[in-house]
Formats: C-alpha cells, structure tokens, sequence
C-alpha cells in the first residue's frame, strides 16, 4: 500500500542582528543569517555590540559605530570607508585589507587587531591605541597619529607613514622580518 504524507515546512526567518551593547535592543535586523558582504552603508550603529561577527567585505560606507564594541570582530575587505568608529572597542579584529580611507578612528582600541594591508589614508587615528597591532603594508599616507599608542605595533617596508612623521618618536615599532622570496 503506498501512503502519500504532505506536510507543510514553515521556514523560520534566520536574521542576523545588532543589538545596543548596555540595553539588548535590536538595533539593525537583516534578512540574512549573517552580516558579511552586508549592504550597511550610512546606518546608525552606535553602540552596538559586534563581538567576534562576521562582516568581511561589509560595506559600512558612512556609517556611524560610534562606541561599538568589535572585539574579534572581523571587518576584512569591508569598505569602511568615512565610517565613524569613535571611541569603539576594536580589540583583535580582523581589518585586513580594508578600505579606511577618511575614517574617524579617535580614541579606537586596536590592540592586537590586524590591519595588514588596510587602506588609511587620510584616516584619523588621534589618540587611537595601536598597541601590537599589525599595520605590515598598511597606507597611513595623510593619516592622523596624534597621541596615538604604537607600542610593540608591528610594521614593514611597505607600510606607508604620513610624509611629516619621524618614527623616532615611536621607539617600541616592531619592523616585521621581509618576506623570503622563493
């Protein structure tokens, strides 16, 4: 005897979300599981809670993430163009390869995080803390270094300094060993 059985499969919506780090709101909400190559562009995302998320090749063009928190957050290839990352907490993230140019960086933790490879020209990074960070191959051509902590932050031959700067005035920079070639 051949029993036929039809059911219905209702799909659960899978979003991905921000929420405000202090109060849990939801603050943005996407159609998608996931927020990497997320379409972000001139969204309001201050204080949003970001840590260890996925947004390689993000485009945050414009946006504002003042105050977030992106501890491990990984930002690679995302376009960050002009986005305002005042005072967030960029602790181990992941900004290699990523378009910077014109952002608002003051007062950021960089600690440890990776920025190999990023583009920061014309960035402001006063008071921004460095400390270890990855800045091989970086551009920094135009970029704001007041106050900023460099100690222990790793750099190479085709990192890009702004033209006025003496990095005597650095004395923990770490130049990174070359790459052998084969």
């Amino acid at each position: 005897m051949l029993e036929s059985f039809f059911f219905t499969c209702r799909r659960q919506a899978i979003v991905a979300q921000i929420k405000h780090k202090d109060t849990g709101a939801v603050i943005y909400q996407s159609e998608d599981e996931t927020l990497a190559y997320a379409l972000l562009q001139g969204q309001n995302l201050c204080d949003a809670e970001l840590s260890g998320a996925d947004l390689t090749g993000a485009n945050l063009h414009n946006a504002t993430l003042r105050r977030a928190v992106l501890y491990r957050a990984n930002l690679s290839f995302s376009d960050l163009t002009a986005v305002c990352f005042s005072s967030a907490d960029l602790t181990e993230a992941n900004l290699a390869c990523a378009e910077m140019t014109l952002a608002d960086l003051e007062h950021v933790d960089f600690t440890g995080a990776d920025l190999s490879g990023a583009d920061l020209f014309g960035a402001n990074l006063s008071d921004a803390n460095l400390t270890e960070a990855n800045l091989c191959g970086a551009d920094l051509s135009s970029a704001t270094l007041d106050r900023a902590n460099l100690m222990h932050t790793r750099y190479d031959f085709e990192t890009r300094w702004p033209e006025m700067i003496d990095l005597a005035q650095f004395p923990d920079l770490i130049l990174a060993a070359p790459r052998p070639n084969i």
